[in-house]
């Protein structure tokens, strides 16, 4: 339901509706979608590990090998045993079942992974990564988690995302191993600032603090991975545009960051440390 004005319901109509309308898919296993800016549109993962695309088309994100806006599901060419995606504003990335990744879309900040920044209409594979468990993409950059517990980052490093110094390292047109991070088991991602969960249950964070991601306020960028103090017993971490998660073995859900629309759930301002959320 709702706005439909590029196709995004995937009705095969372009007419607004204020009820659900049903999509011609079965065989449905996940939908993604993202809505920012201009941009608006969805991929559903099948069952038999294929993708189907529909909605905003400008840059190639449909990965159908046109730049042509589609109101109705269609396929995703050239890709089969998927097992994860990650969608950014103009770009794609999906995750096969043998550890590679695979992009489409935009490539100007590099986010695809390869040598050149020419765009694809239809899905390449990213440079020099194999064992590849998890993914994450955000603000022009995109992750990487290998089975061995390390990170790998490429695209834009104007926050710091990458690990790397911005004043040296603009964006990376491949994956470069993130400094500092061993035995992961989970990451996240936000506009600016990216999240890692080690095994022993602490959490690193590193980019665009300005979003919350230390309580030290002296720093407003920072380019190598930081542990993250306060938090400790973390299970699960999740990281919004400009906020962050955390869930404990306790069962306590800890939270920081930008908080102007209230999603930091503590009825108060921005923080820039973890605090609980109380019921």
């Amino acid at each position: 339901m709702g706005g439909n004005f590029i196709g995004e319901l995937g009705n095969g109509s372009r007419t607004f509706s204020t009820k659900p309308v049903k999509i011609s898919l079965t065989g449905v296993k996940k939908v993604y979608n993202i809505k920012r800016d201009l941009y608006d549109y969805s991929i559903a993962l099948m069952n038999d590990g294929t993708l189907r695309s529909w909605g905003d088309n400008q840059r190639g994100q449909l990965g159908d090998g046109t730049k042509t806006r589609r109101s109705s599901p269609g396929a995703v060419k050239g890709i089969n045993n998927v097992a994860a995606l990650a969608l950014g504003s103009d770009s794609v990335l999906a995750l096969k079942n043998d550890g590679t990744i695979w992009g489409w879309g935009s490539n100007l900040d590099g986010t695809l992974g390869k040598s050149v920044k020419n765009e694809s209409l239809t899905p390449v594979r990213v440079n020099n990564l194999t064992d590849v468990t998890a993914l994450t993409m955000g603000g022009g950059s995109a992750a990487a988690l290998k089975k061995d517990g390390t990170v790998w980052a490429w695209g834009y490093n104007g926050t710091g995302q990458l690990g790397q110094n911005i004043e040296t390292v603009s964006h990376s047109l491949e994956p470069v191993k993130m400094p500092g991070l061993a035995n992961v088991k989970a990451i996240a991602s936000g506009y600016g600032h990216m999240l890692a969960l080690k095994q022993d249950g602490t959490v690193w964070a590193w980019g665009d603090v300005d979003f919350g991601s230390f309580d030290d306020l002296g720093y407003d960028k920072v380019h190598l991975v930081r542990q993250i103090p306060e938090l400790s017993g973390i299970i699960e971490i999740a990281a919004g545009d400009s906020h962050s998660m955390a869930l404990k073995n306790d069962g306590t859900l800890w939270v920081w960051g930008m908080n102007k629309s209230g999603q930091l759930g503590n009825g108060g301002a921005d923080m820039f440390y973890p605090v609980q959320v109380i019921r």
